[in-house]
């Protein structure tokens, strides 16, 4: 980074320099390296982009593979694939070039094209990176080649043995191969205090928290999903900080949620809460959470439908190894928002 800076510093306008400082911010921004940078995550995005402005006055392959990789962080996946095509026409023997258009189309819908502009990309290019792999098995998990997402996937972690999000899709991956023996010593890395350090806002991941990635399509976001909970990763951030072996499975939901009135608090704010459901799953709920609606079990998760805001909400629930029914936390309701304990109380004319 000094090289560019003492470029920039003989040369304000050199192009080419501002383009290789938006890269360096934007990849150390995606990779955790603000420490290194004494910036935060979003000062890097600002200084990337503002680099990239004035290095677009004067269009470099560079420039444009920069600019199309901010567009996806933005959701703008059409200028993602022309600013690629952009790049491409300047050098036709930049591999970086098929990476950008191949990334756009993966996270696009088009995994399928994406596949053999990888391919290319490394045959021009031998000595690929991790980042390049990462994309070839993302695009094989989409169009559901889960054996060829495996191996690029392993690839990528020889190479970036840090890098936890590679893991953490390469859990989903095993997921969907239905190998939980595969995936377990992943989970266990992703759980262990030696990589702390290493986890930041997009790194360790959870089934419900994959906004980082800019999925066009709905439908692909939720595949993934799918994969990370097979793969036994937490459905929610907060559960990394519990133990897997509390949290309660399809029939023991069923028997402490229907027919049931589960009470609760807010730990923060001491707000109750009381939902009550009949066998069929029907529910009505007071308190700090108000409203009518229908549960109903799916998987390892209970969801309610809320009759008010025509939307379901769905969570997980944690047996409290030390918690008691006289101080009202048995249990634990977790949430994208956190922990809410609660305890059971017999439903009027449930007979139980």
């Amino acid at each position: 980074m000094p090289f560019f800076e003492q470029a920039l510093a003989r040369d304000p306008n050199y192009a080419r320099a501002h383009a290789a400082l938006a890269s360096l911010y934007f990849s150390a921004r995606d990779k955790n390296w603000q420490q290194e940078f004494d910036a935060s995550p979003d000062g890097m995005f600002e200084r990337a982009i503002t680099h990239l402005e004035k290095a677009l006055k004067r269009p470099s392959p560079l420039a444009h593979q920069v600019s199309s990789a901010i567009a996806l962080e933005y959701r703008k996946h059409d200028k993602a694939i022309d600013e690629a095509d952009k790049a491409i026409a300047l050098d036709t023997n930049d591999p970086d070039g098929y990476v950008a258009k191949a990334r756009a189309f993966v996270l696009s819908g088009r995994a399928e094209e994406a596949v053999p502009l990888m391919e290319r990309a490394m045959r021009l290019d031998p000595n690929f990176s991790a980042d390049v792999l990462y994309y070839l098995g993302l695009a094989k998990f989409s169009i559901k080649n889960y054996r060829g997402a495996v191996g690029a996937f392993q690839r990528a972690a020889r190479l970036a043995p840090e890098n936890l999000n590679i893991s953490s899709i390469l859990v989903a991956t095993y997921g969907y191969l239905n190998t939980p023996s595969e995936a377990a010593p992943i989970i266990d890395k992703l759980r262990n205090p030696k990589y702390a350090a290493l986890i930041d806002f997009r790194s360790r991941i959870s089934a419900t928290d994959i906004a980082h990635i800019p999925y066009r399509r709905a439908d692909d976001a939720e595949h993934l999903r799918e994969g990370l909970r097979r793969g036994g990763l937490p459905e929610f951030d907060v559960e990394w900080n519990l133990n897997r072996a509390n949290r309660l499975k399809a029939d023991e939901l069923r028997a402490i949620s229907f027919g049931r009135t589960q009470v609760g608090f807010n730990v923060t704010s001491r707000l109750k809460f009381s939902i009550s459901r009949d066998d069929d799953g029907k529910m009505t709920a007071t308190g700090l959470w108000k409203g009518t609606g229908q549960s109903r079990i799916a998987g390892d998760r209970i969801c309610n439908y809320w009759d008010r805001f025509k939307t379901e909400t769905c969570m997980v629930v944690y047996r409290n190894p030390n918690g008691s029914k006289a101080a009202g936390n048995e249990f634990y309701l977790v949430l994208r928002t956190g922990l809410f304990p609660f305890t059971l109380k017999n439903q009027v004319g449930a007979g139980r």
